[in-house]
């Protein structure tokens, strides 16, 4: 529907953009909190959450190949430093 009415031909490319939030869900998307309450109801890690800090400075110390598509370094505000503390 967003190119409903529009030559296909004309298009050259695509692009999206979103915030670098993370919502954290179980296996069910069941919303897991993200809090040391417990809370389930705030499962949710802000895109300016930086509690991530050393686990994105471990992940641009690896200077891996993969880090040239977002720059050549991670930001602690990106996905990928959150799920590594996350983990932690």
């Amino acid at each position: 529907k967003v190119v409903q009415g529009v030559n296909l031909h004309q298009i050259r490319g695509l692009g999206f953009d979103a915030t670098c939030s993370l919502v954290v869900l179980d296996k069910q998307f069941r919303p897991l909190p993200v809090n040391h309450e417990g809370d389930s109801h705030r499962n949710v890690i802000m895109w300016l959450d930086h509690r991530a800090v050393s686990q994105v400075h471990r992940i641009n110390e690896t200077k891996h190949s993969v880090l040239q598509y977002v720059g050549g370094v991670m930001s602690v505000e990106m996905q990928a430093p959150k799920l590594l503390w996350l983990k932690e």
